[in-house]
C-alpha cells in the first residue's frame, strides 16, 4: 500500500476507535497479557491499514511505455468483441475470429516493444546502463535453488534444504562457553539495570526508523508507525516496560521471514554458502530492541565497559579516526622512530 494515498483522519479515527478496546486487565502484569498487548497493537494497526485498500506502486512515465493507444486500442476492442462472441455462441467461426485477433494483437505488441527497446538503447541519458540492467535482470521466482546436502547430492525439498542454512549458520556464531569467563570482569555490587522506557525516547527511535524497508512477519512497514506515532506511543511506553519488568521477550518477536541473496562471484551456487541471508523482523521487535540497544550502547560507556580502542559497532567511530589512534600510538610508543 502506499502511504502517501493514505486517508490519514480516517487512519486516525479508527486508530483511536481501536485503542479504546482494551483486551486484558492492565492489573496483572504476566507474559500471556504481554503476548496479547502485542498481538492487540499489531492487529490494530494491520486492520486499519489494510481497511483503506491496496495501492499498486506505479508510475504512470514507466507502466507500459511502448503502447500505442491509436494502434493497439482498437485492436483490443475487435478482440474483447470475438471473445464476447464466443461466449455467446461457443462457436468454431467465433473462436478462429478470437484466435485471427489475439494474433493480430500479439505481433503489434511485440514489434511495439522491439522498437521501443530499439529507441531507448539508442537513447544517451543518465543512469542509462543501470536502467538498462533493471529492466533485462531476471525476476526472482521466490524459489530457493537446488542446494547440494551433507551426502553430497542436489535437493529441492524445502525443509531439508532450511536444516541445510541453519547448519551452516549455526556453525558461524560464536557461543557463549566461546568466550572465557575470566576474560569478563562482572561487578556484582552493581548489575545491569535497565532503565524505564520514556515515551520521547519511543518517539525519537520510531522517527530514526528507515522508510522504503521491508517489513518482517506482521506486514507492518516502518512509515505505518511513524505515521500512528502519537496515536500509539502510550500503549508501546507500557508494553515495552512491562517487557522489562517481568523479563520477557515474545516469541512472535523472535519470528522473521528470511530471503536468500545470492553472493556475487561464487563458482558453485548450489552451495548454501554462497547465499546471504537476511531475516526481516516484527517493527515493534525492531523498535524493542533499537531501544535495548541504546541503553545498553550509554552504559557501557559510562562503565568503561569498552575498550578506548574499540571502534567495531559504535557509533560515531569510523576506519580514519581508528588509523590516527594507531599511528598516535606507534609515535607515543615508540618515539616516532621507524620499527
Amino acid at each position: 500500500m502506499k502511504l502517501t494515498n493514505l486517508d490519514k483522519d480516517t487512519f486516525t479515527q479508527d486508530i483511536q476507535q481501536g485503542l479504546t478496546k482494551e483486551l486484558v486487565s492492565n492489573t496483572l502484569q504476566t507474559k500471556e497479557k504481554v503476548n496479547k498487548d502485542a498481538e492487540w497493537i499489531s492487529s490494530i494497526l494491520k486492520e486499519v491499514y489494510f481497511k483503506q485498500g491496496k495501492w499498486v506502486r506505479m508510475n504512470t512515465n514507466k507502466t507500459k511505455a511502448w503502447w500505442d493507444k491509436k494502434l493497439l486500442n482498437p485492436i483490443v476492442k475487435e478482440r474483447n468483441r470475438a471473445r464476447r462472441w464466443i461466449l455467446l455462441t461457443r462457436s468454431t467461426e467465433a473462436n478462429n475470429c478470437y484466435q485471427q485477433w489475439q494474433k493480430v494483437f500479439k505481433t503489434k505488441v511485440k514489434e511495439l516493444k522491439r522498437n521501443h527497446w530499439k529507441t531507448f538503447l539508442e537513447t544517451n541519458v543518465p543512469n542509462h546502463t543501470f536502467n538498462a540492467f533493471q529492466l533485462t535482470k531476471k525476476v526472482a521466482s521466490g524459489e530457493v535453488k537446488p542446494l547440494k546436502n551433507m551426502q553430497g547430492k542436489m535437493t529441492n525439498n524445502k525443509q531439508e534444504q532450511t536444516d541445510l542454512f541453519f547448519h551452516m549458520f549455526s556453525q558461524a556464531g560464536t557461543t557463549v562457553e566461546d568466550v572465557e569467563k575470566t576474560a569478563i570482569e562482572i561487578n556484582q555490587s552493581q548489575p545491569l539495570h535497565f532503565e524505564n522506557i520514556t515515551i520521547d525516547e519511543i518517539i525519537i527511535n520510531i522517527k530514526q526508523l528507515p522508510n522504503k524497508k521491508s517489513p518482517g512477519p506482521d506486514r507492518i512497514p516502518n512509515e505505518l508507525i511513524k505515521t500512528a506515532c502519537e496515536l500509539i506511543v502510550n500503549k508501546l511506553a507500557d508494553l515495552f516496560n512491562n517487557c522489562l519488568t517481568i523479563g520477557h521477550f515474545l516469541t512472535s518477536w523472535k519470528r522473521a521471514v528470511t530471503i536468500i541473496i545470492q553472493k556475487t562471484n561464487k563458482s558453485n551456487y548450489s552451495d548454501p554458502s554462497a547465499d546471504r541471508l537476511i531475516a526481516l523482523l516484527n517493527i515493534l521487535s525492531k523498535l524493542f530492541k533499537r531501544i535495548l540497544n541504546n541503553q545498553i550502547m550509554y552504559l557501557a560507556h559510562k562503565t568503561g565497559a569498552i575498550a578506548e580502542g574499540h571502534f567495531g559497532g559504535r557509533r560515531g567511530h569510523n576506519i580514519e579516526e581508528a588509523m590516527v589512534l594507531l599511528d598516535s600510538w606507534i609515535k607515543e610508543r615508540y618515539g616516532g622512530r621507524a620499527k
